[in-house]
C-alpha cells in the first residue's frame, strides 16, 4: 500500500465488559482489581474498570496495524498516556501520514473518548517506506 502525506485514516473501539477480563488473562494481570472488577473500581471513585494502559496501547496499535496492512512495516510506537479510559468507553483513533522520506513515513495518531477528551498525547508511529514494494526486514 502506498501512503501519502495527508491521507487520514479513522477507527472506533468501544471497550466492552470482556475486553479487560481477556487482556488479565493473556497477561497475568490479576494483581490489580480495578481492572477487573468494576464493583472494587468503583469502590475507589472510578465510574467503571480502569482499562490497563497497556491494553489500551494494543487497542490503538491494532488501528495503526489495520490502516497500514502489514505489522512487519511497524518501527516505532510511541504514546502519552493523558486520561484514564473505561470500560464502556469508545475510542476515537485517527492516524494522519504526516510526513515521509526514502525510508520511513511517520504517522500522527490521535485518539479521544466518546466525549472528545484526548486519552493521549504526542501519539505517533513510524513505519518503513516499502514504495509500493514488500518490506525490506534487514
Amino acid at each position: 500500500m502506498a501512503l501519502k502525506v495527508g491521507e487520514k485514516f479513522t477507527y472506533s473501539e468501544r471497550i466492552d465488559e470482556s475486553q479487560p477480563l481477556l487482556y488479565a488473562a493473556a497477561a497475568g494481570e490479576y494483581f490489580t482489581p480495578r481492572h477487573i472488577d468494576s464493583n472494587y473500581a468503583r469502590s475507589l471513585g472510578y465510574p467503571d474498570i480502569l482499562i490497563d494502559g497497556f491494553l489500551t496501547m494494543g487497542l490503538v496499535s491494532k488501528a495503526v496495524v489495520t490502516a497500514i496492512e502489514d505489522p512487519r512495516l511497524l518501527l516505532e510506537f510511541h504514546l502519552k498516556y493523558k486520561a484514564p479510559v473505561f470500560v464502556k468507553d469508545t475510542l476515537d483513533i485517527s492516524i494522519e501520514v504526516a510526513q515521509e522520506t526514502e525510508k520511513t513515513i511517520m504517522l500522527k495518531i490521535d485518539v479521544q473518548n466518546q466525549e472528545g477528551q484526548k486519552v493521549f498525547d504526542s501519539g505517533y508511529a513510524v513505519i518503513r517506506n516499502s514504495n509500493g514494494g514488500p518490506p525490506n526486514m534487514d
